[in-house]
Parts: C-alpha cells; structure tokens; sequence
C-alpha cells in the first residue's frame, strides 16, 4: 500500500499493526495506550510521540473545530499520573489543541513563567506542590488564565477548587468527549463568571 493509498483513519489496534508494518517499534511512553483508550476508537490527524501514523477524531467526519482557531490556543496539564497525561494529550491534541504539561504544580508554575499558556487544566492531587497551591498562585499571579480542576479523589474538592477560582471542575475518570465538552465549553466563555 502506497502512502497515498494509507487511509486517513485509523483503530488502536490498526495503528500498532501499521506501526510495526513500517518497521516502527510502539514507543514505551504509549505502549499502554490500549487499555486507556477502546480499541474501537477511531483516530485522526494528529501524531503519537515517536509515531508515524495520523490518529485521533471521534467520528467518521473530518475532525472537529468547535472552538476557533483552536490551533493557536495552548493548553498546560499538570497532572501526575502519566497514563493521564498520555490520554488528555491524545484527546486535546485531536481536537485540534496545542498541549503542554507538567507532572506536578511545581513545574506547570515554572512553565506559566515561561510560556504563553491559555488554560491550565490541573489534578488537585499531586505531589511537590498541589493543584489547591497551583490554583492560589495562578489567581494570583495570572488571574485572567482560564483553568479547569479535576480530581479522582474526594469531590468535595472540586467545590473548594470552583470557590477558589476554578472556570470549571470534572471528576476522574472522564471520556475523551467529557474532556472535549468541557475544555471546549471554557474556550468558549467569555470570562471567568460568564456562563
């Protein structure tokens, strides 16, 4: 099959296969993909770290721009669990988002200083420095930066991270449109008390 023959979408266990037809070995950081992600999900237009293949849309339709210009927005994950991050990587970058991340507060603080962010979306569980502690410095110091809390611990949480500043909070474990509908619905707001 030529490269222009290839089809532009493709099912987990299809990109491994693939990956291996091109003499491709399954990068380690994304060898555990499949039982994050049903093998039944398609994927499009976007790329695997250290893969050759398009993935990542949620339908069979072209993907998705539901928020404008999406390209250009950057979105920072400080989340800790790395499977997570692999998955939210996979997911926003799909949808048509630029991702950066940390694995704790600390270091997606030492990111903000340097880059341009324009969402930061944190566990609130995390070590070094929580996402309470990230989320008090970030209102702070970028009180303007749109930012989403989640937490698979107690949901009580969520509610202390909405009172302290939090545009919008989801609970663990969520699906790849859960992700999509509410990073989406926060781009679309205007400021941090519109609704």
């Amino acid at each position: 099959m030529s490269a222009h023959q290839i089809p532009q979408k493709w099912t987990i266990p299809e990109i491994w296969t693939r990956q291996r037809e091109l003499g491709s070995p399954i990068p380690p950081q994304i060898a555990d993909i499949p039982s994050i992600v049903p093998s039944s999900a398609v994927w499009h237009a976007a790329c695997l770290p250290g893969c050759r293949m398009p993935i990542r849309t949620d339908s069979t339709e072209s993907p998705r721009t539901t928020v404008e210009s999406s390209a250009d927005l950057v979105i920072l994950v400080a989340e800790d669990d790395e499977a997570l991050r692999i998955f939210m990587d996979m997911v926003l970058t799909g949808a048509g988002y630029r991702l950066l991340s940390a694995c704790n507060g600390r270091e997606a603080v030492r990111m903000l200083k340097s880059r341009r962010i324009d969402m930061l979306f944190t566990d609130l569980m995390m070590p070094e420095q929580e996402g309470i502690e990230t989320i008090l410095y970030v209102r702070k110091n970028y009180p303007g930066l749109k930012l989403i809390a989640t937490t698979g611990g107690d949901p009580t949480n969520l509610s202390v991270a909405r009172k302290l500043g939090a545009w919008a909070i989801i609970q663990k474990p969520f699906s790849a449109d859960e992700l999509v509908a509410v990073v989406d619905s926060v781009f679309r707001r205007g400021s941090c008390c519109s609704s």
